[in-house]
């Protein structure tokens, strides 16, 4: 060994080429047929490549060279000596897991956020200002028909009840159904969102942005026709905790573009293939998140209390979304105070 750290890099090219061929047989999935002789040259001139690398940049050698060697050992570090394999931890564990990975990447959440209120802001300044228009997500047709049933609402009288849309028109009888619907078609978009961010973040953006469109309209449509309180009501108790999730898998979807675009020294496949072992958990916790929240959807949204004035009822309903929102956000806070004291005391 000491021989090879005094030989110049040059000196090793069919050595290299040999190195290359045998991470190519594992990297093709064919370790099984490599032999006991062939995993010690195999992890020999790993050592080697090591040494040749470090040589030549202490002497200054050629660049190309240089480059050639890392990316020899950066093809290597992964066959060789591949991350642990998955396991799924404990709900504790999941949850400390959720909050660091999650916060770890607040600044595309916060774009993620952004664009969804942008879209929302749109909407809304669209339907107010520019009525003539419609964009090809939302067609004049279906805000018509919310302008329409809402007018006759009105002219009617009613306060609170299907006739009004949204998730008031669940019925007693359909709510363990509705809340299936709306949970699985929930963590769909989720899923979805994150998983286009595999096309450079841009889809990702694009299901964000109109989401928030179709709220920000649907928000005008029921304020302008006096249906301000009910439209929170109607919302802000699966919504507020819905969209901030939508936010989540969004963010995700987008620091995955980013791996794509900005690998680093990684090559892009294995750049992507850590950031979305990284992203995992965040993936993981939006999904259980989402599972209370269509529980909410179809049998708290839509609950009818007799006996509760409707402003009472719309306050409580409020209510229970803010309290529910903060809920989700002090847990995350707490497991991500945690995972920092966990991270300290191993420092």
């Amino acid at each position: 060994m000491a021989e090879l750290r005094r030989a110049p890099p040059s000196s090793h090219p069919e050595q290299w080429k040999r190195f290359s061929e045998l991470l190519a047989r594992l990297e093709l999935g064919q370790g099984r047929n490599l032999s006991l002789t062939d995993k010690v040259e195999l992890m020999r001139l790993f050592r080697m490549v090591q040494a040749d690398l470090a040589l030549a940049r202490q002497q200054g050698a050629d660049p190309d060279l240089i480059d050639y060697l890392n990316r020899l050992l950066v093809r290597a570090y992964p066959v060789l000596m591949p991350p642990p394999p998955l396991t799924l931890p404990s709900p504790a564990r999941l949850l400390t897991l959720f909050a660091a990975r999650l916060l770890a990447i607040r600044g595309y959440l916060l774009l993620a956020a952004l664009i969804l209120l942008a879209g929302a802001a749109l909407g809304a300044y669209q339907y107010l200002f520019l009525p003539d228009y419609h964009p090809p997500f939302i067609s004049a047709e279906v805000v018509g028909s919310y302008e329409t049933q809402l007018r006759v609402a009105r002219e009617q009288g009613i306060e609170s009840g299907p006739e009004l849309r949204l998730a008031a028109a669940i019925q007693p009888g359909e709510m363990w159904a509705a809340s299936q619907m709306i949970m699985w078609n929930n963590i769909r978009v989720a899923l979805v969102v994150f998983g286009v961010g595999l096309l450079l973040g841009a889809l990702t953006y694009l299901i964000v942005f109109v989401n928030g469109y179709l709220v920000g309209t649907l928000a005008a449509v029921y304020f302008t026709q006096g249906y301000g309180g009910y439209f929170i009501a109607g919302v802000a108790p699966h919504g507020l905790v819905e969209l901030t999730v939508i936010a989540f898998a969004a963010g995700a979807g987008i620091a995955l573009g980013n791996a794509w675009l900005f690998p680093g020294e990684l090559p892009r496949l294995e750049a992507l293939r850590q950031r979305a072992r990284q992203l995992l958990p965040v993936v993981v916790g939006s999904v259980l998140i989402l599972v209370p929240t269509g529980l909410v959807e179809g049998f708290v949204t839509p609950l009818r209390i007799e006996a509760l004035s409707t402003e009472l009822l719309f306050a409580l309903k409020t209510l229970f979304g803010i309290v529910y929102l903060a809920l989700v956000w002090f847990l995350i806070l707490w497991a991500y105070r945690r995972a920092a004291a966990e991270e300290a005391s191993r420092e």
